[in-house]
């Protein structure tokens, strides 16, 4: 509102008041529908009330809106601009601008629609999209489309020369300009930077000099890209010398065959070589593209000196030829070969050929056979299968290193005799007897043989090998005897013989004598026992004892050993007779080992938990064999109950009487050798188990609730489950038996278990008393909390006497379904909101169906927000860069608080309510604030963001005057405006630099009854702020004041104007001759007067008027009676007399311009205002300037001729 201060505000919609707030006022999250927003002012002093605004439509499009993004280029080069243009259909947005990915922050903001991407490079590229917003909070478009921006870098070229590498002077190059992509150059070559005329892609440079030159080249064409980028400098540079060549060779030591290569090297490249022998003035013997020259397959005569030089360019450029190399070739050894086997040798057969190459080392081989190479291989050659044809065998060597080749062998002959050779087998023995020697001879003919020994079947694996032809079977035994035969084999493969005839070997033995012993397996020390001696075959026998291999006294076949010492002893027997065979083979040794102590049975049950009726085995070990088995029960001491010649024993039928200590021990031989007694065995007969009942829920049952018995049975499973109730069988079930709707009426119940197995039958459970309370339970609610503020936690509790519940937790209605379930009797709400406030009540519930408790008394939960923060910043509206602003923080409610700011969600440093951002820069900030205290609420909310935008410009005032046509007397206002709010108005007359003539908090300065002195230039400007911000200062506004002038005739101007002057001159004329009576005279102040002389007549006084448009110092001085004397002649006696103050008024009259001369429009404004200087007199002539007293004067213009 313009004019006054300390307004509040009252905002209208749909002309129904909103509640009173600030200037501004912000609708947040605009709705679909149609509204007219108002404003009024009130304020204390007058005027007390402003009138209302005109009323603001505000209509909202339903659809959020979409920005459209597009490009004013398409094949973009680097350095090129593009400029992108977001459109949006309405008006007042900023915009933001995406690159890659739009949920990134946007790479630039605009408050213009389009957004320019000046001299861009590749990294430029990417996709891009753009979206609007405006308002605070900020509401944004949806974001665009995205547009690809691809931009690509125009070719480069690039020189290439030819030769490369070092150059020299006088030699000649050629330059190559190779440009990718795109076709239709010209070519432009620059030298050291400087434009050589445009030519082809290929220059060439003859006889370079030493100096070094720098070469580009660039490529122009019509269409786009017009020209490609310059190559980087192609730098040539000449080496002064003329090079010269370098030979060198890969061998030293040189044998014939071998290949010689000779190496020549120059520095750079591009080069041909011509390569010379004996003499370097001669003609070239070869010349070649490549560094090297080979010489293959060498002979002696191959050896001498060698030269090269190099040569490039047409004409040639030539180095200087290299030094001699000298070729010296030798010739390499010779092999030797030999065969094994040697001698006889025979078709099919397989000889080894060996090849011995004196000298060096490395080799490898290669056979010739009949001058035929063979396949290179190993030093040896072996040839399988010999034909009847007669062949003749060379080698030769190969190696990597110097020399690389041998000279071949001479000449082997390979001859075959036709027919296989057969073996001849013989034996040295006839009658052979086990323990005797044979020794069998195979004979070949021929030499080199190994000798293959078989028995029972020639195709057999041979049962020996041997070098020589003998093979003797050592100590023979029966199973030695059999068909034996022999072949011989040599090389590799082996060649063999035929098998020899067979030789039939028969070996006989005697008879062998076999010891056994009863009892037999684990022996005792002290029991007794009997060897017995068996011969097969063969009768009339004696029968000899042995002892570890002592002889006993000859005796009967059986032999009894009584009470076995804790010694071993070995036992062998044998036979004697008068007859062939006359004796036998002893017996295999028959240990008889003691165990030193007396054995111990070791006594087992097949059961651990006997029930009543089960049948018990008794198992009693001992171990070894033969025992006969005594069972005791109780005592050791007395008769076994029971004599087994097994090792086990059953107990049938069991009861609990049967339970006991039960031992065992076993006896053998004659007289009987008892073992100890086993350990005792505890056999416990048990009842089966018993079954018990529980119930769930327990404690306090009521009537209608359902609940669940349980019947247990310790140990066993696979039970099924037997209820009764009131001793009455019920079906069979499951272990869980559910009651529902429980009466009034008490129960007992038991239960008791079945099954397959042992045991199949529990005992049946005691009883179990079901009684019934009759009311049902009512749940109590209680919370921890009483303040309760948002982000506390608050936890409800809710009772029940009994117990196993479940707890079902309602809010503002109990007919509602439950916000939440818990098995405990609490619930905590977190982090609680006002939003969470309200009526809570409980129940409990068990049981399937669910019974439930009666619902609880309601609790009030009152939640409350602690106090947001809010910001304001001083000055507000548009912020100007370099500018200080201070924000303000306020905190309604409580006390204490300590101040945390936020710049861009960054905390600051903590501090006071206010906070001052001095010389702000052109960047957009948000602030937040927030409260801190040590008592409860311990934080406010943060307040809203409050966004500083700052523009960029410093702001300059503009002033502006309510009137144009100013006449003195007029009221003028000058109005200094400023986009913004809160300032200060400075106010300057001719000099903007000088002080200011008034300082104004408004905008508005007003200068009252002006006159023409107060003409002239005007400036203002405004500040704000500390230190104060200053506007620049507004344009200067002209103020001219004039005086107005009548409209009348010049005729009627000069007669008012003489009728004015004589009633002046009158009135003067009077009052001089009173002065003169009392010796007082008055004179102007000023000498020039326009009064007559005094002694002209009365009758006819006149002022003479001065010329039209005069304007000097002329003062015409009235008398004028004291305002506060009302009685004109008493005023002229005191004025007369002295008595009295009298007072006199100065005319100065003022010259008119030729432009106010003219005829006025309107007659009766031409009014002119004299000063009019108030002189009290009394005794001096002086008239003292006083006060001044304006009275209108008329005026008569005067035309000029």
């Amino acid at each position: 509102m313009s004019n006054y201060t300390d307004w509040t505000y009252r905002w209208y919609r749909e002309d129904q008041l909103q509640s009173p707030g600030s200037p501004s006022k912000t609708i947040t999250t605009l709705s679909d529908q149609v509204s007219q927003y108002q404003c009024q002012g009130r304020r204390t002093d007058r005027p007390q009330s402003s009138q209302r605004s005109d009323y603001l439509h505000i209509s909202v499009t339903a659809n959020q809106t979409k920005a459209t993004l597009s490009s004013d280029q398409q094949d973009i080069l680097t350095g090129d601009s593009v400029t992108l243009t977001c459109t949006v259909e309405s008006s007042g947005w900023r915009f933001y601008w995406y690159k890659h990915k739009q949920d990134s922050e946007p790479v630039k903001t605009t408050s213009g629609s389009s957004y320019t991407l000046s001299q861009v490079s590749v990294s430029d590229g990417g996709q891009y999209r753009c979206r609007a917003g405006r308002g605070d909070p900020v509401y944004y478009t949806q974001y665009s489309e995205p547009v690809h921006i691809q931009v690509t870098a125009p070719p480069t070229a690039s020189v290439s020369v030819s030769p490369h590498g070092l150059l020299y002077s006088g030699e000649s190059v050629t330059l190559q300009c190779d440009i990718s992509n795109y076709t239709g150059w010209t070519y432009w070559w620059y030298r050291k930077d400087q434009l050589q005329s445009p030519g082809s892609p290929s220059k060439t440079i003859s006889t370079l000099s030493d100096q070094v030159s720098q070469y580009q080249c660039q490529g122009r064409r019509t269409d786009r890209p017009q020209s490609s980028q310059r190559s980087v400098f192609l730098k040539i540079s000449v080496t002064a010398n003329q090079p010269k060549a370098t030979l060198s060779s890969d061998q030293k030591d040189i044998l014939t065959g071998d290949s010689v290569t000779l190496t020549c090297t120059v520095e750079s490249s591009g080069w041909r070589f011509y390569w010379y022998r004996h003499r370097q003035d001669s003609e070239p013997v070869a010349s070649t593209s490549g560094s090297s020259y080979t010489l293959s397959q060498v002979s002696v005569s191959d050896g001498g000196q060698y030269r090269c030089r190099a040569g490039r360019g047409d004409p040639v450029y030539y180095t200087q030829y290299s030094e001699p190399v000298h070729i010296q070739v030798t010739a390499p050894p010779t092999a030797s070969v030999s065969v094994s086997p040697h001698g006889l040798l025979y078709s099919g057969e397989s000889v080894t050929l060996q090849c011995d190459i004196s000298d060096y080392t490395d080799w490898t081989y290669r056979w010739y056979r009949n001058k035929q190479l063979q396949s290179p291989g190993s030093p040896s050659k072996t040839i399988s299968t010999l034909s009847d044809q007669v062949s003749q065998y060379q080698c030769q060597g190969r190696r990597t290193d110097r020399p690389q080749s041998s000279q071949r062998s001479v000449f082997l002959k390979i001859s075959v005799t036709a027919n296989q050779p057969k073996a001849t087998l013989s034996s040295d023995q006839k009658d052979i007897l086990t323990g005797d020697s044979v020794t069998l001879t195979c004979t070949v003919e021929s030499s080199g043989w190994r000798f293959y020994w078989y028995r029972h079947r020639q195709d057999s694996e041979p049962v020996a090998s041997t070098s020589g032809s003998s093979y003797t079977l050592s100590q023979v035994n029966v199973s030695d005897g059999g068909q034996y035969r022999c072949r011989a084999g040599r090389g590799d493969p082996v060649y063999y013989t035929q098998y020899s005839e067979p030789v039939h070997i028969q070996v006989t033995a005697p008879p062998t004598a076999s010891v056994s012993v009863s009892p037999h397996g684990l022996l005792y020390s002290g029991e007794s026992v009997t060897l017995q001696c068996d011969i097969s075959n063969y009768t009339g026998w004696t029968y000899w004892w042995y002892r570890k291999d002592q002889l006993q006294s000859p005796g009967s076949p059986s032999k009894t050993i009584s009470t076995l010492s804790d010694q071993v002893s070995q036992y062998q027997c044998q036979g004697r007779r008068t007859d062939r065979p006359q004796s036998s083979q002893r017996s295999v040794f028959l240990k008889i080992s003691v165990t030193a102590n007396q054995p111990k049975a070791t006594l087992s049950s097949d059961q651990k938990d006997i029930l009543t009726g089960d049948s018990v085995t008794l198992t009693c070990t001992v171990e070894s064999s033969g025992w006969r088995f005594y069972w005791y029960r109780h005592r050791q001491d007395s008769e076994p109950v029971a004599s087994t010649s097994g090792s086990s024993y059953t107990l049938s039928q069991v009861s609990v009487s049967d339970g006991g200590q039960y031992r065992c021990r076993a006896g053998r031989g004659d007289p009987v050798y008892y073992t100890q007694y086993s350990e005792p065995v505890h056999i416990q007969v048990t009842a089966p188990p018993t079954a018990s009942v529980s119930v769930s829920p327990h404690g306090l049952l009521y009537s209608g609730e359902s609940v669940t018995l349980q019947c247990d049975i310790s140990d066993y499973t696979d039970w099924t489950y037997r209820w009764y109730r009131n001793k009455q069988l019920q079906s069979p079930g499951s272990p869980s038996k559910t009651i529902s709707t429980l009466s009034d009426q008490v129960s007992q119940y038991q239960c008791q278990g079945r099954r397959t197995d042992r045991p199949q039958s529990s005992q049946r459970s005691v009883f179990l008393k079901i009684s019934v309370t009759a009311n049902q339970p009512k749940a109590t609610l209680s919370s921890d909390q009483k303040d309760i503020l948002t982000g506390d936690s608050v936890t409800l509790t809710c009772t029940v006497e009994s117990s196993g519940w479940r707890f079902y937790w309602y809010r503002h209605r109990q007919d509602s379904e439950p916000v939440a379930t818990t098995s405990g009797s609490s619930y905590t709400l977190s982090q609680v909101n006002v939003s969470d406030g309200g009526q809570y009540r409980c129940r409990a519930g068990r049981g399937d169906p669910v019974y439930y408790t009666q619902y609880s008394e309601p609790v009030h939960i009152q939640v409350t927000a602690p106090p947001t923060a809010s910001v304001s910043v001083s000055p507000h509206g548009l912020l100007y860069s370099g500018e200080s602003v201070t924000l303000q923080c306020d905190i309604s409610d409580y006390t204490d608080w300590t101040y945390r700011w936020y710049r861009n969600k960054q905390l600051q440093s903590p501090g006071s309510p206010s906070k001052t951002i001095s010389t702000l820069s052109d960047q957009v900030s948000q602030y937040q604030c927030q409260g801190r205290r040590t008592d409860r609420p311990q934080s406010s909310q943060r307040s809203v963001f409050l966004k500083i935008s700052v523009t960029a410009n410093q702001p300059k005032a503009t002033l502006s005057s309510d009137q144009k046509h100013i006449l003195t007397g007029d009221n003028v206002t000058l109005t200094c405006t400023v986009e913004s709010s809160g300032w200060r108005f400075y106010w300057y007359r001719h000099k903007q630099d000088s002080e200011p003539v008034a300082t104004t908090s408004g905008s508005s300065y007003t200068l009252s009854q002006v006159n023409v002195s107060d003409g002239r230039q005007y400036r203002c400007r405004a500040g704000r702020g500390d230190p104060v911000y200053y506007t620049q200062y507004s344009e200067p506004v002209h103020i001219q004041v004039t005086v107005p002038v009548s409209s009348t005739s010049v005729l009627v101007g000069v007669v008012v104007g003489l009728v004015v002057a004589a009633v002046l001159l009158t009135i003067f004329l009077v009052l001089l001759c009173r002065g003169s009576c009392g010796n007082r005279i008055f004179r102007p102040i000023h000498p020039q007067s326009t009064n007559q002389d005094p002694q002209q007549d009365q009758g006819s006084t006149q002022i003479q008027a001065p010329d039209a448009g005069y304007t000097g110092n002329l003062n015409i001085y009235h008398l004028i009676h004291h305002p506060d004397n009302n009685d004109n002649d008493s005023a002229g006696v005191s004025a007369a007399d002295g008595s009295g103050d009298v007072k006199y008024d100065k005319i100065q009259l003022k010259k008119l311009d030729k432009k106010r001369r003219e005829k006025p429009a309107d007659p009766n404004k031409n009014t002119v205002y004299s000063e009019m200087k108030t002189v009290k007199t009394a005794e001096s002539t002086t008239l003292p300037e006083s006060e001044s007293v304006y009275s209108p004067v008329k005026t008569f213009p005067v035309h000029s001729p």
